[in-house]
């Protein structure tokens, strides 16, 4: 009969059917798998390069300031000290900090302002630093600081805290008032003498 010519078919034939199926299934998933797999490859790279990119142009920028912060620093006429705000403890002096106090820069940097005995009064530079915490840095403070030689020096001193990579410094500006005060008072007394 006929019917009986059109289902019957040849087992081989249907194995290689089922194969063919069964391989077109696998190399779907498979092809599927590592485009997904691509795809998030890609995006993930995508957004790590975007990241990498945001942290090179930061840390450019970063460094863009603290070069400008140091070049306006040294290049200051005013005495000018980084120190630890905790312990006293000398970063960085510029130029004018070293011509008036008489230290050199290797000599200052990393010794403590009471091993130096830089203030005549250290619980003076404690309550400062009080004040300047609490937000009071708007009138500079008038006090003694001793030069290497033990000669004092009248300074007025301002000065603001900044926390840099989790350490709290204290930026300090120093000027030296002792020939300013000296000058001001032999004018006075010329004046009294010619009145």
């Amino acid at each position: 009969t006929e019917w009986h010519m059109i289902a019957k078919v040849d087992q081989e034939e249907a194995n290689q059917a089922t194969k063919a199926i069964t391989w077109l299934i696998i190399t779907v998933t498979i092809g599927g798998m590592i485009g997904a797999t691509a795809f998030f490859g890609m995006l993930w790279q995508f957004i790590a390069k975007r990241q990498y990119q945001r942290l090179f142009q930061t840390e450019a920028a970063n460094r863009e300031l603290k070069e400008r912060f140091m070049l306006a620093f040294h290049g200051s006429p005013v005495a000018a000290s980084i120190t630890a705000a905790a312990d006293g403890r000398f970063i960085d002096v510029n130029r004018r900090y070293v011509e008036n106090f008489g230290w050199t820069h290797e000599e200052i940097v990393g010794q403590r302002t009471n091993e130096l005995a830089l203030w005549e009064n250290r619980l003076q530079r404690e309550a400062w630093l009080k004040r300047l915490a609490e937000g009071d840095n708007e009138k500079p403070l008038q006090t003694v600081f001793r030069r290497r030689n033990g000669e004092p020096r009248n300074v007025s001193i301002s000065g603001a805290l900044a926390t840099v990579e989790g350490e709290q410094l204290l930026i300090a500006f120093v000027n030296d008032l002792t020939d300013l005060q000296r000058n001001a008072a032999e004018l006075e007394q010329h004046r009294h003498h010619l009145s």
